[in-house]
């Protein structure tokens, strides 16, 4: 129906202008009537099917229902009519007098009076006999060809309305169900793998015209994988694809370290995979290549037991923290031997479990990035050569081509609990940004640093802090960059609000590092040493909306990894400063000291560790001590009472007196305070009001279900 319905605006639309014109224009041929009426259906016809295969690609009765296919048809129509009527009414005008429209209105009128004359008799019948004749000859003359004398034949018409209405019936069985059922059955034909008989088409249903345009709101555009990282040449040859993924991820290496065996069991039986959102297109290959080389048979996630002996596979979800971080929390939901991290990584120690990195092997033009250098350094200067992890192994082929310039390659670090396929770490070295220099000591300030591919925020702060001069490489576009970076004095700014700071939040990002709980357990003695109030929270991956919720907090201390887990806030998007834990511990020291070096180590994040003192002697017992730093004593708030006194009501204090809800513990809660201090308290608040010591009577209330109390 909805193919009709379109097939009809075409067929029919043509007949407008030449039938508005037959009544408006005097003009207006036969040939013009009639010609732009078949005229512009045939062109309809042509234009709807061409473009039909142009924007859709092939004829069918779906694809002619489309809007725009049906809405060309129809407009084709629409204008061809007018036009071929209006130009060969204009090279063969009729000029029509519409005056023998009129004359013919009159015809009836003179017959009915030409029948009472002769039924009342009158004397005038010769005369109305004439003008009758004269009046038939006119009609036979005119377009109407009518014989008002003839006698009407009932037979005749019941003849004729049968053999229209079988037309009709025949016209309506050909465009509803000859004319669409082959074009449908071509369509499901072309669009199946298989070959489907006719027998399987299914006629559309007589319901209501629907396309493509009703509902589009419904539908969910669909996003091309172009794999940039694979080097494509075919992007639709699924053996090319397979092929450079094996080579990319180094999937025999890694089939092989998967399948190592420990008293004839595998070592590894319940393995995670974690990908990064620009490798997830590569899961479903990877996962089936697994599955097919260890023998692994796929089955449903019922059981995350230990009982089971076989190899089984997990594609986690995407991480809660940092992307370049082994997710340990995800892995240990089901109870994960191993994790398979794919991708850019830290290479951070992790805390638990066992973790293998496939860092990937992406292709460079090695011959421009040696241009670049040569460009922008001269022989006499130092450079450092470093990139993100997958792109370190090209760095010795590059360092080959530069034999005259002093080259220092960041290699990467050798984990205790983790393996990097196809990669192999140098044994020792200086280690430093957690990389491998292959020196003993190393004056960073002295080098100049070239950077392939651009680091993350805090990873491209503490780089530009440490080197002579940074410049970023982009494989993609082949361009260098020597900034704009972050800026360093907004972050010497923090760190005088951190000293300021009353209430501070600790903003755990991380979990699987090694040594976030020693770094945890660090900063909170460090806080209540200097007397402030601290809140740890744990928010998943955070955002300006998650932190605005807690207004009592005066600054974040972000504990996260080095590479992606720290937020600098460039463009003041969170209402309160967020700091690193080196940021925090130097605000709190006593005195405040920088080098202008941005620290995000997080295996020594205090400025001020007693390793840095020098002993001092101590007098009165004769020998040195560790630490010259001294004791402090921690003064905590006093929690007042009204029975132990001592507050004068004249005090121009901010707060004259506590109640027992900003103590929990013993301990003072600075969000407590907070909401007494604001002006909307909430309702029923009633902190300033004096405590009853006997309390409050204890009374039946409302009794019953929600459909009815009983008071």
């Amino acid at each position: 129906m909805g193919w009709l319905f379109n097939f009809l605006g075409c067929a029919t639309a043509s007949g407008v202008f030449p039938i508005a014109l037959a009544f408006t224009w005097k003009d207006l041929n036969q040939a013009g009537a009639v010609g732009g009426s078949v005229g512009g259906m045939v062109l309809a016809f042509i234009v709807w099917l061409i473009t039909c295969k142009t924007y859709t690609g092939s004829i069918t009765v779906d694809n002619l229902s489309n809007q725009w296919v049906s809405f060309a048809g129809n407009v084709t129509a629409l204008v061809m009519g007018g036009v071929i009527s209006i130009v060969l009414s204009l090279i063969w005008p009729a000029n029509f007098d519409f005056d023998n429209t009129r004359n013919k209105t009159s015809l009836a009128e003179q017959n009915t009076e030409l029948i009472k004359q002769e039924s009342s008799g009158t004397t005038k019948l010769d005369e109305t006999k004439d003008q009758n004749v004269e009046i038939e000859t006119e009609i036979a003359n005119s377009d109407l060809d009518m014989d008002l004398n003839a006698e009407i034949d009932h037979k005749h018409l019941d003849q004729q309305f049968k053999k229209y209405t079988i037309l009709v019936i025949v016209l309506a069985i050909i465009f509803v169900f000859i004319i669409p059922v082959p074009l449908g059955e071509i369509s499901i034909k072309s669009s199946s793998a298989t070959t489907m008989t006719s027998e399987t088409v299914i006629a559309p249903s007589l319901s209501t015209a629907q396309n493509d345009g009703t509902f589009t709101y419904d539908k969910v555009k669909s996003t091309a994988k172009e794999r940039k990282h694979l080097n494509l040449k075919n992007p639709s040859d699924a053996n090319e694809i397979k092929s450079k993924i094996w080579n990319y991820y180094s999937l025999s290496e890694l089939i092989q370290y998967l399948g190592q065996k420990e008293n004839d069991d595998f070592k590894y039986k319940r393995i995670t995979l974690q990908f990064p959102d620009n490798l997830i297109c590569d899961s479903a290959t990877i996962v089936h290549e697994l599955q097919r080389e260890l023998n692994i048979v796929p089955q449903a996630n019922q059981d995350t037991g230990e009982s089971n002996t076989a190899q089984r596979v997990w594609i986690l979800a995407d991480t809660s923290y940092s992307a370049c971080c082994v997710d340990e929390v995800a892995a240990e939901h089901v109870r994960s031997d191993l994790v398979v991290h794919f991708g850019d990584a830290c290479l951070n120690e992790i805390d638990k479990l066992q973790a293998v990195f496939v860092l990937g092997k992406p292709t460079l033009d090695v011959d421009a990035i040696v241009k670049q250098i040569k460009t922008a350094y001269s022989t006499e200067q130092k450079v450092v050569l470093m990139s993100d992890a997958p792109h370190t192994y090209l760095l010795p082929e590059i360092a080959k081509q530069l034999p005259d310039y002093d080259i220092l390659i960041a290699d990467l670090p050798k984990t205790s609990r983790a393996k990097i396929i196809g990669y192999t770490p140098p044994p020792t070295g200086h280690k430093k940004f957690n990389r491998v220099f292959n020196t003993d000591t190393v004056e960073f300030g002295e080098y100049e640093l070239f950077h392939i591919t651009s680091p993350e925020s805090p990873r491209l702060l503490q780089l530009t802090t440490n080197f002579a001069s940074v410049t970023t490489y982009d494989p993609i576009s082949g361009t260098v960059s020597t900034g704009p970076f972050p800026n360093l004095m907004r972050r010497y700014k923090y760190v005088h609000q951190a000293r300021m700071a009353g209430t501070v939040g600790i903003l755990v990002n991380t979990l699987s590092l090694a040594n976030t709980k020693v770094l945890l357990n660090t900063i909170k003695e460090e806080i209540k040493e200097a007397g402030k109030k601290h809140y740890i929270f744990v928010v998943g991956k955070p955002n300006v909306a998650k932190l605005a919720n807690f207004e009592s907090v005066d600054i974040w201390c972000i504990l996260g990894c080095d590479h992606q887990g720290i937020i600098i806030d460039q463009i003041n998007e969170y209402y309160k400063p967020i700091v690193t834990p080196y940021e925090l511990l130097l605000g709190l020291s006593d005195e405040l000291s920088w080098t202008g070096k941005w620290v995000v180590d997080t295996k020594n994040e205090d400025p001020d560790t007693d390793e840095d003192l020098p002993p001092v002697f101590d007098p009165v017992t004769g020998r040195y001590v560790s630490t010259s730093k001294p004791l402090r004593q921690i003064n905590h708030l006093m929690v007042t009472s009204s029975e132990q006194g001592g507050v004068d009501d004249h005090d121009n204090q901010l707060v004259k007196r506590f109640s027992n809800a900003v103590a929990i513990k013993g301990t003072v809660s600075t969000s407590a305070i907070h909401l007494q201090n604001r002006h909307w308290t909430g309702l029923g608040s009633d902190y300033t009001e004096d405590e009853n010591a006997t309390g409050a009577l204890v009374e039946d209330g409302r009794k019953g279900i929600a459909r009815g109390y009983d008071i």
